[in-house]
């Protein structure tokens, strides 16, 4: 995809409202098999009109587990398309993180996955462009080792300020901390300069949603279901140690006094606001 061409394609792409539409765009990235995406041999005539008058179409996943014979072919061809869109800095365009979604969920080879991880370390945070992207991000954070982990945190270190109230770059904030073993780099590179920012941004439901990541992990009361599987995609092969319910307790334990001290000093003018 040239880079210029790919402005044009991205545009598009944002601007289209039709998921269905959108799924077809990232489709026809797969040559040949595009045609078979949208005709699968064993789909019955029912499910034909249910497929073209619903809001979504046969996912590639749903392909590859209907026609396993053509797994492999389908996702080595995709793996090129991927390695070359990478390797051009592409991923910040959401069409293109649509396109790694696609092949990492259906991508059994472990190997393969971390050669990615491997490839796009320092460059997660340009994947926050949207939840395909969240879902790229969190699987990469997942399979990376402890040193590799850091060098992501460090990644997140200039745009922190602006991913803390960003709809999308927030829930990735979440995920790091719920994830990364080493609470100490938690609280030194991440929540303490989240803390610092506590009294403008305590209003900014995005904001808000961090510390309800930490408190209530994966709460479908806070959650999207679509986020949610982002955060568990890939778990099964997470290098995390550390059990959850320990990291949550020295999370909470980082929050909790800067959070109380926060609304005893501000409690008079909350009251007096609502």
């Amino acid at each position: 995809m040239h880079q210029y061409a790919s402005e044009v394609i991205e545009y598009i792409y944002a601007q289209t409202e039709s998921e269905v539409h959108r799924k077809e765009m990232v489709h026809a990235f797969y040559g040949q098999y595009f045609i078979l995406l949208k005709q699968m041999d064993d789909v019955t005539d029912k499910d034909k009109v249910a497929l073209t008058t619903s809001t979504t179409t046969s996912s590639l996943a749903q392909f590859c587990e209907k026609k396993p014979q053509l797994a492999d072919q389908i996702l080595e061809k995709i793996e090129g398309i991927v390695q070359k869109l990478v390797e051009k800095g592409m991923s910040r365009h959401s069409i293109v993180q649509a396109i790694i979604a696609d092949y990492l969920l259906c991508q059994k080879d472990l190997l393969k996955v971390k050669w990615l991880a491997e490839s796009m370390k320092e460059n997660l945070p340009s994947l926050l462009a949207s939840k395909q992207g969240l879902v790229v991000a969190c699987i990469l954070f997942n399979v990376l080792d402890a040193k590799d982990r850091k060098l992501v945190v460090k990644s997140i270190q200039e745009p922190l300020k602006e991913m803390v109230t960003n709809k999308v770059a927030h829930l990735f904030l979440v995920h790091v901390l719920n994830n990364l073993d080493d609470t100490v780099v938690s609280k030194k590179k991440i929540l303490n300069d989240i803390l610092l920012t506590v009294d403008e941004n305590i209003s900014d439901k995005c904001f808000a949603t961090i510390f309800l990541g930490i408190y209530a992990p994966n709460s479908k009361r806070y959650f999207q279901q679509e986020e949610i599987d982002a955060f568990e995609a890939m778990q099964e092969h997470t290098t995390s140690k550390k059990d959850p319910a320990v990291r949550r307790l020295e999370l909470m334990n980082i929050c909790t006094k800067p959070l109380e001290t926060f609304f005893e000093e501000n409690m008079l003018w909350y009251l007096m606001d609502t």
